[in-house]
């Protein structure tokens, strides 16, 4: 792993402790338990083509799944929800995945969290969680108007919806402690 996304990931999880406690409102008396991406599987390479970070164990008994994706400050300028499209390297992206579950009738996380840090990463000035399979079928089948940017080092390319653009009714929790 090179500097840069070693950097990233630790970034990452130093924001998990932010957003477990947040996520076990939620859901009270649920298990957030981290799934392992290292392991080389079947099953693990499922959930990662499906966008699970997290899996909630209900109180009943039930499963569900979570996509996670935090942003820091410095992106408070656009409140929008990405996914990225493609890669120049080739490797799959999050949109190209998510529309081939779609097709297939695969798996998909059943919820996306998506977090902007504060302004001293000690916590989340924005945390949404949104209801990812719908929210990804109408992206999928053009429900939803995306807009394709460009990564600052042209290495992807990936589709922005504005938040306020999204329907309420993809949203399950939406968080705001501050407006930046």
């Amino acid at each position: 792993m090179n500097r840069t996304v070693q950097r990233d990931y630790d970034w990452a999880l130093k924001m998990q402790r932010f957003a477990i406690p947040i996520y076990e409102t939620i859901w009270p008396k649920s298990r957030i338990i981290e799934l392992d991406k290292n392991l080389r599987d079947e099953l693990s390479h499922t959930l990662d083509v499906g966008g699970a970070d997290k899996m909630i164990r209900f109180a009943d008994g039930g499963l569900a799944f979570l996509a996670q994706r935090f942003r820091r400050w410095d992106a408070r300028k656009w409140d929008d929800f990405t996914l990225r499209k493609d890669r120049l390297n080739g490797y799959s992206t999050e949109l190209q995945k998510g529309r081939l579950a779609l097709e297939r009738h695969g798996f998909v996380a059943g919820f996306y969290s998506y977090g902007l840090a504060n302004e001293t990463d000690s916590g989340f000035a924005r945390l949404r969680i949104l209801r990812y399979p719908e929210l990804l079928s109408a992206i999928v089948e053009g429900k939803i108007r995306t807009q394709t940017h460009s990564n600052t080092n042209g290495s992807s390319n990936f589709i922005a919806i504005p938040f306020s653009l999204i329907p309420r009714n993809y949203f399950l929790f939406e968080s705001v402690e501050d407006k930046p």
